[in-house]
């Protein structure tokens, strides 16, 4: 393992891991089923002493991150690459009116495995397919009211609300309670690994 993933979660540790860990909190908080974002091919940066230049490689990142991933999309120096929990993914698709919302758009099989492969195939075909809304934690209502066009959003907050708002405020402040209670583990002087296991054992109760 290269020195820049020997880090820790206090003054030592390199920004670049922090901002990944807090990308991925809420799926290992188990808060929403999925994140995606860009990872790039290598990720270049002085060591904590300033003393050496230190690359992280795409791999290195994606196994630190120790999650379970899939790619997306790729481009000459980055990935698109979805972070999700299986079990959560599971339970979406075990959802008769989402899945009947997703079977709209081609997919076709219930499986994690088939669904992440068709949703390949759909970012081959347009830039972004917005059913993905639906695995990434959003309410139904509001992922069918932007896909489809509907009237103008009840609500402007972390993604657009249609229809009823108290059903995605709860959600929203869901998903800001953890994000912030996980941006206070990663400030303290602790281990990387002992700060994802924190992170992983956070309960944030809906209110």
């Amino acid at each position: 393992m290269t020195e820049s993933l020997k880090i820790c979660c206090g003054v030592e540790k390199i920004e670049l891991m922090r901002v990944l860990a807090l990308r991925t909190a809420l799926v290992r908080m188990k808060l929403k089923p999925a994140e995606i974002f860009f990872v790039r091919r290598c990720y270049r940066a002085q060591s904590p002493t300033g003393t050496m230049e230190i690359c992280a490689s795409q791999r290195e990142v994606l196994e630190k991150l120790g999650l379970p991933w899939y790619v997306l999309r790729i481009r000459e120096e980055k990935s698109l690459i979805l972070f999700y929990d299986p079990e959560a993914l599971k339970r979406i698709l075990a959802d008769d009116a989402k899945w009947r919302f997703l079977a709209e758009y081609g997919y076709t099989t219930r499986t994690v495995e088939g669904t992440l492969a068709w949703l390949r195939r759909r970012f081959e075909k347009c830039d972004f397919p917005h059913e993905i809304g639906l695995l990434l934690g959003y309410p139904l209502k509001d992922v069918v009211g932007f896909t489809r066009g509907q009237a103008a959003p009840s609500y402007y907050g972390a993604w657009r609300v249609y229809g009823d708002v108290e059903e995605s405020l709860k959600i929203m402040d869901l998903f800001r309670r953890g994000a912030l209670e996980a941006e206070r583990i990663l400030t303290q002087p602790e281990s990387w690994e002992t700060c994802v296991q924190q992170i992983g054992a956070l309960k944030v109760a809906s209110v």
